[in-house]
């Protein structure tokens, strides 16, 4: 599986969702698996998560076994 944005915490990878046309989405934190940091993070810093990293929301792909970057790729 390829990710190209993410976050590992704890072994476990959150993958960034982007925002594509928000007009149309009913956005909804509890759908976020990062929604408990995040709520640390604005009452810590008074930003979400998703505004620094300009995404929607993020999900939980599982832990992580084994990372490869592109050189190791090839």
């Amino acid at each position: 599986m390829e990710i190209n944005n993410g976050i590992i915490i704890d072994g476990v990878l959150h993958e960034m969702i982007e925002l594509i046309d928000v007009s149309n989405i009913n956005f909804d934190c509890s759908k976020c698996s990062l929604c408990k940091e995040c709520e640390e993070c604005e009452m810590k810093h008074g930003s979400y998560l998703c505004d620094v990293m300009a995404c929607f929301f993020f999900v939980n792909r599982g832990k992580v076994t084994d990372i490869k970057t592109k050189e190791e790729k090839e």
